[in-house]
């Protein structure tokens, strides 16, 4: 997941919730607005039904008045029914206002007051519910202007029984038959179409007003909220994460002026005080361990000084008399016989095994003390593990072992230590001879790999488990295997490791396939090209 600053995080936030608010409150405005639409149409349609409904009540209670003439008493209907009469005003306000106002029923006497589809609707609503008092909807005829449709009943009383009562088809005063209405009987409804045009425009105009004060006021919001924020927020807390990072990097020491915009602020105050205290503590610890480390370091360079030196100096000192016991016992063996001879030769061989571990010993004293010059000689590689494998042959035909050299002819000459490389192949050697069995197998194999020269010492032995591989070219550390008998002082390896380093090369030890172990050494080839070069140049 990609990390974003915490600028835009807080920004983002900032910004969705200011959208959901003022944009919940502009949807939960226009529908208000649609609502009070609403009441507004109905409110004016009521009135104007009522107006005309009072009309025609007036002029009904007044018929005798209109139709008798006062002076004579006689009766001459004049015209002026309620149903023209709110006839005449519908058309009349619907020249004036645009509204439509008329009078209808399912069953008309004029053209003009044919119900349309809601009028109808209104209609069989009021006659399936007599106590409904009025009816009214939103139409939208799939144009453009949407009207508010109203419409309330029209009862029959006893002044419309004259025209619309009984006998059913008498003719009545006005020439029309009549319909045989009952007193309170639906006699038909007053119907009201106003334009909802001009109304829904301005709550289009109030809304995209209000819009644009929505997104004003986000901007503004935003502006002041950023401003806000990256003084007392942003800012701050990068000067903070600054300084943790040069802290991060080790340096301990916080300059007072880095912390001084965080203190300003009573809540990053305590955040800066703790992170200045932290800073002076892990100095302080950490010149302290720095000291510390640094007597520790001395305090062991010293010690392994003084176990060099006395190293050396015991197998130095071990060494003349052990060369003198081997001298003057080879000599008793000479004169000796029998049993005598047995127990010369014992003491010999455990001479020698002790002066060579004397003298791996003093080698190794002065590797790690750095005291070993190596004197380098161009040289070929097989002929000197050649003269090895002759020393070591009588070890391996003691146990019947099969020792065999592959060794390719076209190797490079390379720049050694002969004498040095030699002591590393002796202790190979004579490790896979001692522990491999009775009628094994050691090989040594020769190769170029890359800009080295690799050598490989072979054995059909126990073999070396993975958690003892780096141990073993540790000093004093032996091979611990089960059944393992064999002699050792476990300087060999360690030694060898020393030496083929000091060489520039690697060592170590892996499975051989089919069991056993492979001892691998590396010495740079490239050594010997640059000195056949720098011969050349000489020549030259």
């Amino acid at each position: 997941m990609l990390r974003r600053k915490l600028t835009v995080q807080f920004m983002i936030g900032i910004t969705l919730t200011l959208l959901l608010m003022l944009g919940s409150n502009l949807v939960l405005l226009w529908r208000q607005q649609q609502h009070d639409l609403q009441l507004e149409m109905h409110s004016k349609a009521k009135v104007m039904t009522q107006e005309l409904i009072a009309t025609r009540l007036f002029i009904a209670r007044n018929q005798d008045r209109i139709n008798r003439d006062p002076k004579s008493g006689h009766v001459e209907f004049k015209g002026l029914n309620p149903a023209a009469v709110g006839r005449g005003v519908g058309s009349i306000f619907n020249e004036i206002t645009g509204y439509e106002l008329k009078q209808t029923r399912f069953e008309v006497r004029r053209p003009e007051n044919q119900p349309d589809a809601f009028d109808r609707e209104a209609l069989t609503q009021f006659l399936q519910n007599p106590n409904l008092t009025e009816y009214y909807r939103r139409v939208d005829d799939g144009g453009d202007e949407a009207t508010f449709r109203y419409a309330v009943p029209l009862k029959a009383e006893k002044e419309c029984l004259v025209c619309h009562g009984q006998p059913a088809g008498e003719i009545d005063i006005a020439g029309y038959p009549k319909e045989g209405l009952k007193e309170g009987d639906l006699a038909g409804a007053i119907s009201v179409k106003v334009p909802m045009a001009e109304s829904i425009a301005r709550i289009q105009r109030n809304t995209m007003v209000q819009l644009w004060v929505v997104v004003g006021v986000t901007v503004a919001s935003l502006l002041v909220i950023y401003l806000l924020s990256r003084g007392l927020v942003i800012i701050p807390l990068g000067r903070l994460a600054k300084v943790a990072r040069s802290i991060g990097r080790g340096n301990l020491e916080v300059a007072p002026t880095d912390l001084e915009l965080l203190k300003r602020s009573e809540e990053l105050g305590v955040v800066a005080d703790s992170m200045d205290s932290m800073a002076r503590s892990l100095h302080e610890l950490y010149t302290s361990l720095e000291e510390k480390v640094a007597d520790r370091t001395r305090e062991l360079a010293q010690a392994n000084k003084v176990q060099a030196q006395f190293l050396a100096t015991v197998s130095h000192e071990l060494r003349t008399p052990l060369t003198s016991i081997i001298a003057f016992t080879e000599l008793l063996i000479k004169r000796s016989d029998g049993q005598n001879r047995e127990y010369l030769e014992d003491v010999l061989e455990s001479s020698r095994r002790l002066l060579s571990m004397v003298n791996d010993l003093l080698d190794l004293s002065r590797l790690e003390a750095g005291r070993v010059q190596l004197f380098h000689d161009l040289l070929d590689l097989p002929e000197l593990i050649i003269q090895v494998e002759r020393s070591v042959r009588p070890l391996a035909d003691r146990k019947l072992i099969s020792l065999q050299l592959e060794l390719p002819g076209d190797l490079p000459p390379v720049l050694i230590d002969p004498l040095r490389i030699k002591q590393v192949l002796l202790n190979l050697l004579s490790n896979a001879i001692k522990f491999t069995p009775e009628g094994g197998s050691v090989t040594v194999f020769v190769a170029m790999t890359g800009e080295a020269v690799e050598v490989v010492v072979q054995d059909s032995g126990p073999g070396v488990s993975p958690d003892q591989r780096k141990l073993i070219f540790e000093a004093f550390r032996r091979l611990e295997a089960p059944g393992n008998q064999h002699p050792g002082s476990g300087l060999g390896l360690a030694l060898a490791r020393n030496l083929v380093e000091l060489h520039g090369g690697q060592i170590w030890v892996d499975d051989a396939p089919g069991g056993g172990s492979q001892f691998h050494f590396t010495l740079p080839a490239r050594l010997a090209v640059e000195e056949e070069e720098e011969s050349a140049d000489g020549d030259d």
